[in-house]
């Protein structure tokens, strides 16, 4: 998180005059991870910057930015490029990138660059693969959990992709259609397992679950991410 001490020192500073320049410039990365005190101390800075100066929020989360902070900025949509235009820029930096790591990176460019050189797709694999045999094999939900529990906002949204993939597949969708199309016959294994009521029902816990687990939300994730799991058996 961004502490309220960070948001206080930059609203400090910006009470100086600049040294160099005339003006002055604050950058806020991931802004929606300032806590509420923090983000409350940034109001009075927002609505009356002192000086020439320019504050710049990125967020990739905008409504976890509290409203009071939202209706004192310009907003700036950055849009995503086409899936071929962020394969044609991985494969300038050296990467033979697939359509399923840009759709499971959701487009996002640097996301995929970051995916690709921590080596992913293996553990993704092995993660949903993992989680298909636990019909089967249910002594084995112990193990998916320390693999989930391992980046949980990461592999939840790969486990929520994977649950939406089987339900397409029960819609009688392409495999062109599907967020990891090669996991295709994995996802076919698991449509023909479990009724769309069932998956449809999990896919919905699991947004509330992942939610739940963003950093600083709970004490113990890896608690509610077994309790999850055993609801699923």
């Amino acid at each position: 998180t961004i502490g309220v001490e960070a948001i206080r020192e930059i609203c400090s500073r910006l009470q100086s005059t600049s040294q160099l320049g005339r003006g002055k410039v604050v950058i806020i990365q991931e802004a929606e991870r300032m806590t509420e005190s923090a983000a409350n101390a940034l109001l009075k800075t927002l609505e009356e910057p002192a000086g020439d100066s320019l504050l710049l929020l990125i967020a990739s989360r905008v409504s976890r930015l509290l409203p009071t902070i939202l209706s004192r900025c310009h907003k700036h949509v950055c849009q995503l490029p086409s899936e071929g235009e962020t394969l044609a820029w991985l494969a300038e930096q050296g990467h033979q990138a697939t359509q399923a790591q840009v759709r499971i990176c959701q487009g996002a460019p640097l996301r995929v660059l970051s995916y690709i050189e921590a080596q992913q797709d293996d553990a993704r694999r092995a993660l949903l693969d993992g989680f298909v045999s636990l019909a089967s094999a249910p002594t084995r939900a112990a193990n998916v959990c320390a693999q989930l529990a391992e980046d949980n906002q990461v592999r939840l949204h790969w486990l929520q992709l994977f649950l939406c993939d089987a339900l397409k597949l029960q819609a009688g969708c392409g495999h062109h259609q599907l967020a990891m199309p090669d996991l295709a016959s994995l996802s076919q294994q698991l449509a023909e397992k479990h009724s769309s009521e069932r998956l449809l029902e999990a896919e919905q816990q699991l947004v509330v679950l992942k939610e739940a687990c963003q950093p600083g939300q709970l004490s113990n994730p890896t608690i509610h991410l077994m309790n999850w799991l055993n609801r699923w058996l």
